[in-house]
């Protein structure tokens, strides 16, 4: 889905590499375990990380679909766009409680985990919609040009008549 790629997760196993090698040339049982625990933490980071840039990728493709379909109603040909607006909105507090507090991070990884997930699944759907979608907005674009010809051509129609009536006696 988002193919580029994202150098602070690579970043973060690089520094994991780092004290895993370090756990395995330091003699000391202390440092190893201290190593080692330091090369889970950035494995986890290299996680929040990864999930935070795919929550927020994912986020922008829901926004842009909102933007590009604001003119029509939605729901009628596609229902399930309402439970996409909650995940979105799930994912944004999501976001904005683990970016608050070290203490909210601990739990994020499960529920990142989740919430991308459903993320991805939407994206997918609402790609997959777009081509009735567009043919809904050709369909209301259609409506309006027909609707503002009728009044244009009553307009200049009456201002003919108007014109015209001197003419007529």
């Amino acid at each position: 889905m988002h193919e580029e790629l994202f150098i602070p997760s690579i970043n973060q196993l690089r520094y994991a590499g780092y004290h895993v090698l370090a756990a395995l040339v330091s003699e000391v049982p202390a440092t190893k375990e201290e190593e080692c625990r330091k090369a889970k933490s950035h494995c986890l980071r290299a996680i929040y990380d990864a999930y935070d840039n795919e929550i927020n990728f994912t986020l922008s493709k829901i926004n842009q679909f909102r933007e590009d379909y604001k003119s029509i109603q939605i729901l009628p040909t596609f229902p399930e766009y309402s439970q996409i607006l909650v995940e979105a909105r799930r994912a944004q507090s999501l976001l904005i409680k683990a970016r608050k507090s070290n203490d909210a991070r601990r739990g994020y990884y499960s529920d990142a985990r989740d919430v991308a997930r459903s993320l991805r699944a939407a994206v997918c759907a609402i790609e997959d919609i777009r081509e009735e979608l567009n043919k809904v907005v050709a369909q209301h674009n259609h409506g309006v040009l027909i609707r503002w010809a009728t009044i244009l051509v009553t307009i200049v129609g009456a201002g003919a008549a108007v014109a015209a009536a001197p003419f007529w006696y």
